[in-house]
């Protein structure tokens, strides 16, 4: 007969150094709480901001081959309160352009005056990534893909100075900054058209317009006048509709493709 061996009277512990290690801290642990993503407006600018500085102002007391309209830099507190359409400023001297040609990607050094100004980029052989940003309140101004043409309005605001352009493009560029509005195209109540981002003037005094636009991208129209600003457009594609435009004003277009705006 075989005999299993009795079983230890004592069965061995593991020692402390392998005893497994469990860690709890000293207070309740709450979950972390991750903010939601914030969507950012397709517009940078403030109602407020793009509203300073942008009156359009008619001189009804001119004869015929007078100018029929002057665009005021600065407006005093003393003429906001009088009706848009009987204000008549006197404009200053069409100030000097400020001009930069470069290839490929840059950061220049701005010196212009303090307040609004034009500025045209254009980047017609680029191919891929072409960006404008700037250090003022506009920031972004350009993210296309591929050649690009276009007008903006920068520092709209009587102390706002951008002092920095940051461009990326692979091929040959232009920037062009004009202190004041005296780049602005204007209409005395025709309709007017244009290709891509823009600036123009309407004068006059109608209330409405007729707004089209062929594209695929983004369109969106700012209506700045007197001390206030409107989003009138703000669509993805073409559009065609009727929106409210009391003249004078400035509209402020962005476009992909040919738009046109016909005041009534």
């Amino acid at each position: 007969m075989s005999h299993r061996p009795a079983p230890p009277s004592h069965t061995p512990q593991p020692s402390e150094a392998t005893q497994p290690v469990h860690w709890a801290p000293p207070y309740p642990v709450r979950p972390m709480r991750v903010p939601p993503k914030v969507k950012r407006k397709k517009w940078p600018w403030s109602v407020a901001a793009v509203a300073v500085l942008l009156v359009i102002v008619i001189n009804t007391s001119a004869g015929p081959g007078a100018p029929a309209t002057v665009i005021g830099e600065h407006v005093p507190a003393s003429v906001k309160a009088a009706p848009a359409d009987t204000v008549d400023l006197a404009p200053g001297p069409p100030a000097a352009p400020i001009s930069y040609h470069g290839q490929g990607d840059e950061v220049l050094n701005l010196e212009k005056p303090v307040g609004v100004a034009v500025l045209d980029f254009e980047c017609l052989q680029c191919t891929g990534s072409t960006v404008l940003k700037t250090d003022g309140r506009e920031a972004l101004l350009v993210n296309e893909i591929g050649g690009y043409s276009g007008r903006h309005l920068i520092d709209v605001s009587d102390t706002a100075r951008t002092s920095v352009l940051t461009v990326t493009a692979n091929g040959s560029w232009k920037v062009t900054v004009t202190p004041g509005l005296s780049a602005v195209r204007i209409t005395d109540g025709a309709r007017i058209t244009g290709t891509g981002d823009d600036v123009v003037a309407i004068n006059g005094t109608t209330t409405r317009a007729l707004i089209k636009n062929r594209g695929e991208s983004n369109f969106a129209v700012w209506i700045v006048g007197g001390d206030t600003a409107e989003l009138a457009v703000n669509e993805i594609g073409s559009y065609e509709g009727t929106v409210p435009l009391r003249a004078p004003a400035v509209a402020i277009v962005t476009s992909s493709g040919d738009w046109s705006i016909a005041p009534f």
